[in-house]
């Protein structure tokens, strides 16, 4: 099984954060229902204690989304748009930054 770690960068001053952060929390889950193959593990990362990291990932604006510690939306995807990206990381050599 390949596992697949999102994390959801926000801010407790971001008021679109609470809403992105629920429906990533319910893709999330629907896409662990739907994909046998995939665990897809859910992290929140606050930008303000987590800075650096987000520094080193190119984080500008909240909400964003990484996936295995790369950057991948600047915003809430679609369920399509995120399932799509999860389904395209090859089973063997995990997540290619290419592939974005």
């Amino acid at each position: 099984m390949k596992r697949i770690v999102v994390e959801f960068f926000s801010a407790s001053h971001c008021t679109r954060c609470s809403n992105a952060k629920k429906q990533l929390q319910e893709l999330v889950t629907k896409i662990n229902q739907e994909i046998d193959a995939v665990e897809v593990i859910y992290r929140e990362v606050d930008v303000v204690e987590n800075i650096d990291y987000c520094v080193q990932l190119g984080v500008i604006t909240t909400p964003s989304i990484a996936i295995n510690s790369v950057l991948a939306f600047s915003k809430t995807p679609s369920k399509e748009a995120l399932t799509a990206l999860i389904k395209s990381i090859p089973l063997q050599s995990g997540f290619d930054k290419v592939s974005l």
